[in-house]
């Protein structure tokens, strides 16, 4: 006996195949929320000032940076407790002139005290071809490109801009691009995280200036390899470059201040939007210091202060207390 299956039947089975599919996905996803990045940046201790020299390092060199741009790639926020959890198919181009949040995928967390991230592209990624992916996508083709070549994949790291010694100094171009397989590299660092509606958005600060730590480029400086100055540069990003930001746990709007750098050695700074009583407390619950500070930027003195973890409470009128991690290191 041949059976013949009507359309109605088909399409019933098509339908009830596609709702359990669609059911599934919505089960896996219904804990999973929106992940952002937003990337603070300092220069020395300082908020970054485009168009400005800013003095770095050990005093020597100033820099004016005219392009900054790097990618950050396969994120894993890791919670207060509890095992890090990967952000698929995350990627972060970074631009310091942008002043953006980067919405980066979906993770199945509701807090966060670090995260893990690669610096570049994974060496999966770093040979295709740009031209395969959407307009838009931190992989596909960009102007100025990020793309050095089938061989050498991307660029990972491109700062550019002029540099001099001094204020009356002569000025020079610097150029260092880091390209290859060889400088990916990992970070982790504590974030300040912050709620807009409900994104959980991870608060990262980085010194452009730490990224040049044991570079001279004040008498010009071109470098577009994986060799050189531009493992230091990778080698920096991984160790010097990033670390956290305060920020509140309400919203956007609620944004009350940021601190920085952390770790601090002998000065931290804070940055506030109103006055605000800030106090630091040691692991045994002792208040180290409780100050009140000023709206704008306030630079406190711990270099008396023992090398440990500390958390940072700040409160001020008609906000909800912040609280941040400060690490002390020397």
């Amino acid at each position: 006996m041949i059976m013949h299956t009507s359309k109605f039947t088909t399409d019933y089975r098509l339908a009830t195949i596609t709702g359990f599919v669609v059911l599934l996905l919505s089960t896996l996803l219904v804990n999973a929320r929106p992940i952002g990045v937003k990337i603070h940046y300092h220069v020395g201790g300082r908020p970054f000032v485009p168009g400005e020299y800013a003095t770095i390092g050990d005093g020597s060199q100033q820099i004016n940076v005219t392009r900054l741009q790097f990618y950050l790639t396969a994120m894993r926020v890791v919670p207060p407790v509890g095992d890090p959890v990967l952000v698929k198919e995350s990627v972060v181009l970074g631009n310091v002139f942008e002043d953006t949040t980067y919405m980066i995928g979906y993770a199945e967390v509701d807090s966060a005290a670090s995260v893990i991230f690669g610096i570049g592209v994974p060496p999966i990624y770093n040979h295709l071809d740009p031209s395969t992916y959407p307009a838009g996508h931190p992989l596909g083709n960009q102007d100025p490109s990020m793309h050095w070549g089938w061989t050498a994949g991307y660029r990972f790291v491109v700062i550019e801009g002029q540099a001099r010694s001094n204020a009356s100094a002569p000025e020079n171009l610097f150029e260092i691009h880091t390209v290859d397989d060889s400088l990916y590299r990992q970070a982790q660092t504590i974030v300040g995280q912050t709620w807009t509606n409900d994104t959980l958005v991870l608060n990262i600060n980085m010194d452009i200036g730490a990224m040049l730590d044991d570079i001279r480029v004040d008498l010009g400086l071109i470098n577009h390899s994986a060799e050189g100055e531009a493992i230091t540069v990778m080698d920096n990003m991984s160790t010097k470059v990033f670390s956290g930001t305060a920020t509140s746990v309400n919203n956007v709007h609620d944004f009350t201040s940021a601190v920085f750098p952390t770790p601090a050695n002998t000065v931290l700074s804070v940055s506030a939007m109103q006055p605000c009583t800030v106090q630091l407390v040691n692991s045994l619950g002792a208040v180290v210091f409780n100050l009140e500070l000023d709206s704008g930027e306030s630079r406190i003195d711990v270099s008396s202060i023992p090398t440990g973890a500390y958390q940072l409470i700040q409160t001020s009128v008609g906000r909800k207390p912040q609280s941040s991690v400060v690490i002390i290191q020397r």
